[in-house]
């Protein structure tokens, strides 16, 4: 059996392969956020240069070659320190705007669409968390599926997302039905929130499918205020019939107010029961409940 000092021995082989393994790792991971605010890039770097003379049992040449060039890209590394420190310290400012920008979108996000919630983005650089306040509680909300409906649940995750389409640019961003669930306000505000902000901070610059069965944020889109979306986007009405799926485009005149539709159905030759029904409706939008329409609805 083994004695105890070949045990010392394979035990001590353990840790310098150990050490030596998590020293390569952590160099293999470092990142700008690794170097904390103030703290000098030339100094942090020395300590990641791997010195075999503390690695005795492993010392040998074919080690030495392996480490050798990590060394001496290290080395081009610190020579480089100057700039690099700017770059970082650029980096971490422009991480800090743009952490408070979206905090602020979020924010007026939650309160256009009557959420009393906000969002607060503590923490210093890869450690900042995204926290959820009710406005009238001071503190964080935690386990949102126990205290967040499922409305608003929804809109938080249609926020997320977006700002996670932002961040990793996809060719073509899907939407399935996101708004149809929320009352109009709050469709409209998700809408602005998604396609009217500067582009850089929404998807207005992005290729988007919106999937809905919900004709209101195509009224509002293609029609009503075709104009404050940019005229940037197209609408189609998807059709299935006997295996096929047609693609049909929606334009602003094919889309009418209810009023236009019963007069349409009142000048045409069509069947005296259908004009009678759609008189009688066109007399409730007009909020007339006088004498004709007394009779129509007593027939109907």
């Amino acid at each position: 059996g083994l004695e105890k000092e070949h045990e010392n021995f394979l035990g001590s082989i353990k840790t310098q392969t150990d050490t030596l393994l998590e020293k390569l790792g952590q160099l293999k991971t470092l990142k700008g956020f690794d170097f904390k605010q103030g703290e000098k890039v030339k100094t942090k770097l020395d300590k990641y240069k791997l010195d075999l003379q503390f690695f005795s049992i492993l010392d040998s040449e074919k080690t030495q070659k392996a480490i050798a060039p990590i060394n001496t890209s290290i080395d081009q590394v610190i020579e480089q320190a100057g700039n690099l420190q700017g770059k970082i310290n650029i980096q971490r400012a422009l991480m800090k705007r743009l952490i408070k920008n979206h905090q602020a979108n979020i924010n007026n996000f939650l309160s256009y669409a009557g959420y009393k919630y906000e969002v607060q983005i503590p923490g210093e650089d890869d450690k900042c968390q995204l926290k959820l306040w009710h406005i009238d509680y001071d503190k964080s909300v935690s386990g949102g599926n126990q205290h967040l409906s499922f409305g608003e649940r929804n809109a938080f995750a249609i926020v997320l997302f977006m700002y996670e389409c932002l961040a990793k640019k996809p060719d073509l961003i899907v939407l399935d039905d996101p708004i149809s669930s929320f009352d109009k306000n709050k469709k409209y505000a998700i809408l602005e929130m998604l396609f009217r902000g500067k582009p850089e901070n929404c998807l207005k610059s992005d290729t988007v499918l919106m999937l809905t069965h919900d004709v209101e944020p195509i009224i509002d889109t293609v029609k009503a205020l075709s104009n404050q979306f940019y005229n940037q986007l197209s609408a189609s009405y998807l059709r299935y019939s006997l295996g096929t799926v047609s693609e049909l485009t929606i334009s602003k005149d094919d889309l009418k107010t209810f009023t236009q539709i019963c007069n349409s159905i009142l000048n045409k030759d069509c069947d005296v029961i259908l004009k009678l029904i759609y008189l009688r409706r066109n007399y409730e939008i007009l909020d007339d409940r006088e004498d004709a329409y007394q009779v129509l609805s007593n027939l109907f």
